[in-house]
């Protein structure tokens, strides 16, 4: 419990589990985010919808298409409440989280256990036996929904968000110098310091000899689902300026090596 157990709070616990997955698609283990909250029972209804509403927001945010998830009619069983919120996978669907409610007095009998749990509502000096708000996400299932979904929806990339892409920036050199590979370096350095990380893929060993050669990288870093892509020239040696290249655009821009962080944190700040 938070300090002075007042409500409302919440408990996160990663779970492992060697238990298969029942889907669709098989999995031989089970890897789970559960968390918990604890609400006041005058306006845990409220609540759960409010959290429904909010985790399925961010669902929307994080896939590739936003109208494919949806929140499932409730459903009760012998103590609880529950929903799934859906991802819609061609002609079936897939349950990408469970949240349920529950009272702590409906599933506790002993008196001494469930006094255990009494928190203090905010400004009273009243202790009450809260209800309980409970968000079960498969990691398996759920990154299994996302790639499924990016895949899906575009015939010329993956489309995965830039914050869930497993890298947000590659970086690639076209000329024959070498002091490029020590400013790719000098980026990676520069760029590794910058909140929220930016995973970075540096590539700018890759031999790149013309323009062909560079459609060809890009292609590989569109099919893994990599956002953004710096292009460091010779040109780039003595001005400081390259370019970076938007994935789903196929775009490029041209920003100065001094801008770099500020403008690539204000790009993944933007969720």
């Amino acid at each position: 419990f938070k300090e002075q157990n007042e409500l409302p709070f919440s408990i996160t616990a990663e779970l492992k589990s060697p238990k298969p997955i029942q889907s669709f698609i098989s999995f031989p283990s089970r890897h789970v985010f559960r968390t918990s909250y604890f609400v006041n029972s005058s306006s845990s209804r409220e609540t759960f919808f409010q959290i429904q509403r909010q985790h399925k927001i961010w669902w929307m945010k994080f896939g590739s298409s936003p109208g494919k998830y949806s929140i499932s009619d409730q459903k009760s069983e012998e103590f609880y409440k529950f929903v799934t919120i859906r991802s819609s996978v061609e002609d079936s669907g897939m349950d990408v989280e469970r949240l349920k409610m529950f009272s702590l007095k409906d599933c506790i009998r002993n008196k001494s256990t469930l006094n255990k749990f009494l928190s203090r509502i905010p400004n009273r000096k009243k202790e009450t036996i809260p209800d309980v708000i409970e968000a079960v996400v498969d990691l398996q299932i759920a990154s299994f929904a996302l790639l499924l979904d990016a895949v899906n929806s575009s015939e010329h990339h993956t489309a995965l968000h830039r914050r869930s892409a497993p890298y947000q920036l590659a970086l690639i050199k076209k000329g024959a110098s070498k002091d490029l590979i020590d400013l790719a370096r000098y980026i990676e350095l520069l760029v590794e310091t910058a909140e929220p990380r930016i995973e970075i893929l540096n590539s700018s060993k890759v031999k790149i000899s013309d323009d062909d050669d560079l459609e060809r990288q890009f292609e590989t870093f569109d099919n893994i689902g990599i956002p953004y892509a710096i292009i460091l020239d010779e040109s780039a040696l003595e001005s400081g300026l390259f370019k970076l290249r938007n994935r789903n655009t196929t775009l490029a821009e041209t920003i100065h090596l001094s801008d770099v962080n500020n403008y690539l944190i204000k790009i993944f700040n933007s969720v």
